[in-house]
């Protein structure tokens, strides 16, 4: 084999391009964070803009049944609100009230107006934050800190999402028809049927054993 016959490897990496998604707009960045790619959170990001981005898809589903929706909803302006509470935190500023969410917000959609409202004090002091980089208390990087925690929010809308999903194709799904109901009681009766005859053919089986 001859020198020039050995070839270097390439490597691998060489020729790829690596994308900065640093300058994203927030569309896009709230999609790839929604399937957990690469996301770049600095002093643009906007706190109450996602809060009500994220949940726009929910009110009109839950209007339709409110009473029926109202703990799920629940549910996921806690999950919200700790989110919420938790950035505040990393933030440096007061955490935010509780939000009701009562019989009229869920029949007029209102509240995602109130969580929204109550992410909005949270905008400047966030986006500072996010600005400033650096790393929490417990020495990690206080972006990915803030996509964690902005990530649950998204968590909560795609639960309640999916419920909702399945809640419709269960409710469009027609009754089973009278014969398809006489047809089943039919193949029911039938194995029964059949099952008691093999029990009795055992025991007569077992009872000639017996007297042989």
């Amino acid at each position: 084999m001859t020198h020039n016959a050995i070839q270097p490897r390439r490597s691998v990496l060489a020729g790829l391009t690596f994308r900065d998604h640093s300058n994203d707009a927030p569309d896009l960045q709230r999609d790839r964070r929604r399937k957990h790619l690469t996301v770049e959170l600095d002093g643009r990001f906007v706190l109450s803009a996602e809060v009500a981005a994220v949940l726009a898809p929910l009110p009109g589903r839950i209007s339709a049944a409110p009473a029926r929706w109202a703990r799920p909803v629940q549910e996921l302006a806690l999950a919200v609100h700790d989110a919420l509470r938790d950035l505040a935190a990393l933030a440096g500023a007061p955490a935010p009230a509780w939000v009701e969410i009562d019989a009229a917000a869920l029949a007029d959609g209102s509240w995602l107006d109130r969580l929204t409202d109550a992410a909005r004090p949270l905008d400047a002091p966030l986006s500072a934050a996010l600005a400033r980089g650096g790393t929490t208390a417990s020495g990690e990087p206080r972006r990915d800190a803030v996509l964690t925690l902005v990530r649950e929010i998204d968590r909560a809308e795609i639960n309640l999402s999916a419920a909702l999903r399945s809640a419709a194709v269960t409710d469009t799904t027609p009754p089973p028809s009278a014969a398809r109901l006489a047809h089943d009681q039919m193949i029911r009766r039938h194995a029964a049927e059949t099952r008691a005859l093999r029990e009795r053919h055992a025991a007569e089986l077992q009872e000639l054993s017996r007297n042989a």
